[in-house]
């Protein structure tokens, strides 16, 4: 694995994923091809080792395992939450545009404290959270919608999210992220390199 290194405050962290939770398929539809995850996002001082937590993340995981060839994560997805059918929308679509994908990752939320927020560590999460699932970057779709936040949550609809949201989305494309046709969804592309 490689270390990702960042420094706020003059001090060295690294970010780590420390492990994933992943749960049963919904009770209402065993078969079904997601599974929610949720996992800690942990901050660690390289100099003493301490910990903080960083923040959260969690979505919903398809793998070609479980036999999603004949997908409809639109479906699959609205069983968990209405902002998981949307990605799994887009999920769905360019799953039938690239062959070579055979699994999903539909992050619904990512949230940082405030004082990790800034440093462009959400696509170092993404690879910490494939790697520990076994997915293969170039074999996985990787969706979620970005949202500003506050400490109490999403922000109110206004100028002030407005600028944040488009801070945000700068940041993604900086990462390697894309818009998917414009809309409010953005993805990773397969053959995205580090």
């Amino acid at each position: 694995m490689i270390d990702f290194i960042f420094t706020p405050d003059d001090e060295e962290f690294l970010v780590d994923v420390p492990a994933i939770e992943m749960e049963p398929p919904c009770e209402n539809s065993p078969s079904d091809q997601l599974r929610r995850i949720n996992a800690r996002v942990e901050m660690i001082n390289t100099l003493d080792d301490t910990v903080h937590l960083g923040g959260r993340l969690s979505g919903l995981v398809t793998s070609a395992q479980w036999e999603v060839m004949d997908h409809d994560l639109a479906d699959s997805g609205d069983r968990y939450d209405g902002d998981a059918a949307d990605l799994g929308r887009v999920a769905d679509e360019l799953m039938d545009e690239f062959d070579e994908a055979i699994a999903a990752l539909l992050l619904t939320r990512l949230t940082l404290d405030e004082k990790w927020r800034g440093y462009r560590l959400a696509r170092e999460l993404v690879r910490q959270v494939l790697e520990i699932l076994g997915l293969l970057p170039q074999q996985t779709i990787v969706v979620f919608r970005p949202e500003p936040l506050t400490p109490d949550g999403p922000m109110e609809l206004g100028s002030d999210r407005d600028v944040a949201l488009a801070r945000l989305c700068a940041a993604n494309e900086e990462q390697g992220f894309k818009r998917w046709r414009s809309g409010p969804v953005w993805w990773l592309p397969l053959n995205a390199s580090r």
